[in-house]
């Protein structure tokens, strides 16, 4: 486990300063709300060409919406793991492997 916080650690601050950019957050914001948008008010969005939807797919693209929210209001967890996982290099592919998927 301290393997994983001394690596969590160094990604962390490696990267606090880049994550910390309004434009980004905006980015992240925008992204995260775009998304929720789609899924609300054009459900079809998430499901599969058999019509049915793929429950880890959607699980992780709404993990990935929470991350960019998170990032994008500005809110920096406590917790080291939460500071690893609410960045926007887990939320930005996901959530645009989701939106370009729909083109």
């Amino acid at each position: 486990m301290s393997s994983l916080n001394s690596r969590c650690s160094l990604y962390a601050s490696r990267f606090a300063l880049w994550q910390q950019n309004v434009i980004f957050q905006y980015v992240s914001f925008l992204l995260a709300t775009i998304t929720t948008l789609l899924v609300l008010f054009w459900p079809p969005v998430a499901v599969n060409t058999q019509g049915q939807v793929d429950h880890g797919t959607f699980t992780l693209v709404m993990l990935a919406n929470s991350a960019a929210f998170i990032h994008g209001i500005g809110f920096k967890p406590h917790t080291l793991l939460w500071r690893c996982l609410f960045t926007p290099f887990f939320a930005w592919p996901l959530l645009m492997w989701f939106l370009l998927g729909l083109v």
